[in-house]
Parts: C-alpha cells; structure tokens; sequence
C-alpha cells in the first residue's frame, strides 16, 4: 500500500526537496503553497508533472486523511489535515500546541540547492553565513542528506517526541544529549556539496534572485 503524506510549505525550498525525494520512491504526496515568487512557479512544475504529486486548497485538504503530515515550518492549513503521524520540521520550539503523535525535528544548517544565497554564502534565520566561515563548516549539513535521514525516520515504528539534527562535524556532546540527536552521514565531503550548490546557483541565478 502507497503511502500518503502531506507536506505544508512544498515550495519553500526545503519543502519542495522533501517532495521530490518523496515522489521519487513512490510516495503519494499533497501539499500545499502559495506561489508567490518565479521561483516557486519554477519549483511547483517540476513536482507538478509526476502523478504522485497534488497541490491542494485547505478546503479540500480537510475531506481527505493521510498517514503523515509534514509541517516544514510552519503554516495555517496544518491543522485542517488529518494525518496518523506528525513530523514538525522546526529551527526552534514551536511555540503552539501541536497535534497528537507529533516528533519535533529541530533542523540544523541546511544548504542546498535553491536556497537563498548569492556567490559568498547562504541566508539563514535572517543571517548571513559565508560558506567559508567556522559557523557553516562546523553546522552546515547538505540538504540531500538530510533528506536521507528523514526518510529513514518517515518509515520507521519509532517516534520520539523531539529530535534534533547535527552536522557529524560537530559530534562532541555529553551522552545525554546525544540520546535525542541525529547526526546524518555525510556522502561526500561538505566542499564537495558547495561546489555543486554554486554550480546550479550558476546555470540558474535568476530564478535564484526572483
């Protein structure tokens, strides 16, 4: 049986690589967005053409359930879903109460591509991280594999309340701490997976600046 999920925010870049890597293996996956900006025009027709894929309104979404809802930030519509399960893919703690059966995942510094950034850096929480600074070679961990990882999590049996996600960089904590910690493995080394994110800001800046 196909698995259904629903992915709040599917066009903001993070949420549109969890629903190409979904779509991608089969899962079958709503989302919803609004399309402001070149860019998640862009984004929206390349998840568009698979039929695994739906952009709903929120008045639809209420008269359908599914197995897992993905909150990738946050958003209105959420709590018109009704899903099983609830992943909450936050920077910090959310600061409303959210649905039962729901595992915070605090995420760490993603990169990747899409996201904001120019030649020098990324953008993040209102803040500019050059890619040669201590702060992103220490933390920044490549959005490819941090969706490995949270696939692995979306299939398994066991849900703990919260879990924070770390770059393997920056594996020096005490025991306890590690207990509620996720460190993805790096498939290649972070340099590696800059070159290839300045690469396609390279082929494709302008819908990058749009």
């Amino acid at each position: 049986m196909v698995m259904s999920l629903f992915v709040t925010n599917c066009f903001q870049w993070i949420g549109f690589h969890i629903v190409n890597y979904l779509i991608e293996h089969d899962f079958k996956v709503d989302g919803f967005d609004e399309i402001e900006t070149s860019k998640q025009e862009n984004l929206s027709m390349l998840v568009g053409r698979n039929d695994l894929f739906s952009l709903v309104t929120p008045e639809t979404v209420q008269k359908k359930a599914y197995d897992m809802l993905i909150i990738n930030g946050s958003h209105e519509s959420q709590s018109a879903v009704q899903a099983d399960r609830t992943i909450h893919l936050c920077w910090g703690l959310p600061d409303k109460k959210l649905p039962s059966r729901t595992t915070i995942i605090k995420l760490p510094l993603l990169f990747g591509e899409w996201m904001p950034m120019n030649e020098k850096g990324m953008y993040a929480q209102n803040k500019f991280i050059p890619f040669d600074s201590a702060d992103f070679l220490d933390n920044g961990v490549y959005i490819e594999d941090f969706i490995n990882c949270l696939a692995q999590l979306i299939q398994t049996n066991h849900f703990p309340s919260f879990i924070e996600i770390k770059s393997a960089n920056n594996k020096t904590r005490a025991e306890k701490e590690l207990e509620k910690a996720i460190y993805p493995r790096d498939v290649s080394p972070i340099e590696e997976n800059v070159k290839k994110v300045l690469e396609h800001y390279d082929r494709f800046h302008d819908l990058y600046e749009s």
